[in-house]
């Protein structure tokens, strides 16, 4: 896993009973490819953390984790990280989250009229544009208040700093680069406020993403297919969005092809929040790097299925795939697309999503 943007383990016994009873409630679909969900049970490397950076034996270490990391409910991933002496960015952002949530809560109990959530919502917007670990994100002209990184499913495990290390080397993210140094060189990348910071000569690598932009959906296609697929219904005030994409990574070991799945449940009072809801989610996609190669394959060359059921504000799935060479060549979009697709979800709140484009 290493070197991507947004993609066993020795816990204490009660730490290890609650996630495992969460895991409990998780289906994997069978595959002739590994699952794109795992258990917790399946992981058995171990963590560590350094000066409060996450630190881990070897890439495969980081990935098992990822995954067990992401089955967690938020008191249990909390309760992780306190156990292993660190905090995540993604909790950090969580934190600035719940807090202007809790006002937005107290304000919405006032029962404001029309004009008074107008200034509400401006003086929220303020506060998001001031704070490092908050963004306005804009789709199809509605807000919703999301964290910094929220699409990034390494948030929870990389330090404040955005930082880990993974066996003699230290990993950190800037905007869209990834800065790789020696171990030895931790401080060095660590003290950096900028990438260009970082002296060229205790640089090992730059790892370079493509991305597919949030923006992109089923009208924005290419001819052989979508880039990412947006879903979603909204019940009165509430709504459930479901999201499936894929990106692909670069790095010393090759090209690695990513998808990722994202379950989102919202409340609008003003902007659009998150909101803790219990969800069912039955989907799946498959991704095609070359279209002729697909058609031959089947219609498509990897694929990750999914089934699981929480009562969070969100969940996030990863799978990766083995590193593949594409020589100098880098996949841009119009390559990679979603050849095919399915999804199934409900929330408590009457949000009902039954899609199926095979």
């Amino acid at each position: 896993m290493i070197c991507k943007r947004f993609s066993s383990l020795w816990l204490p016994l009660g730490m290890a009973a609650a996630l495992l009873a969460s895991c409990k409630e998780q289906t994997v679909t069978p595959l002739d490819e590994p699952a794109f969900c795992v258990k917790a049970a399946h992981t058995k490397r171990a963590m560590t953390s350094l000066q409060g950076i996450p630190c881990f034996d070897s890439s495969a270490t980081f990935d098992s984790i990822a995954q067990v990391v992401h089955g967690m409910t938020y008191a249990e991933r909390t309760a992780y990280e306190q156990s292993m002496n660190y905090k995540s960015y993604g909790t950090v952002c969580d934190s600035a989250y719940n807090a202007l949530e809790a006002v937005a809560i107290r304000a919405e109990k006032a029962k404001p009229t029309a004009r008074q959530l107008i200034t509400l919502q401006k003086a929220w917007t303020a506060q998001i544009n001031k704070s490092p670990y908050l963004q306005l994100v804009v789709e199809d002209g509605e807000k919703y208040v999301e964290t910094d990184e929220y699409d990034n499913p390494d948030r929870y495990l990389m330090d404040a700093k955005k930082m880990y290390v993974v066996k003699d080397e230290a990993f950190r993210y800037f905007d869209t680069v990834q800065i790789v140094v020696a171990k030895k060189d931790l401080n060095v990348l660590r003290n950096a406020l900028k990438a260009s910071d970082v002296p060229p000569l205790s640089i090992v690598r730059r790892c370079s993403m493509v991305q597919i932009p949030r923006n992109w959906n089923m009208l924005s296609a290419t001819s052989n297919g979508p880039l990412k697929v947006d879903l979603q219904n909204t019940n009165g005030k509430y709504r459930l969005k479901v999201r499936m994409y894929a990106q692909i990574s670069s790095g010393w070991s090759g090209y690695r092809l990513y998808h990722i799945l994202r379950v989102d449940n919202y409340r609008k009072f003003g902007f659009w929040w998150h909101k803790r809801l219990l969800t069912k989610v039955d989907a799946g996609f498959k991704t095609c790097l070359d279209d002729q190669i697909c058609k031959s394959n089947g219609g498509g060359t990897t694929a990750g299925l999914c089934t699981f059921q929480f009562h969070e504000r969100f969940k996030t799935t990863t799978r990766k795939s083995d590193p593949f060479f594409l020589g100098n060549q880098i996949i841009t979009p119009p390559n990679l697309h979603i050849n095919s697709y399915y999804c199934t979800a409900s929330n408590s709140e009457g949000c009902i999503i039954n899609v199926n484009a095979r």
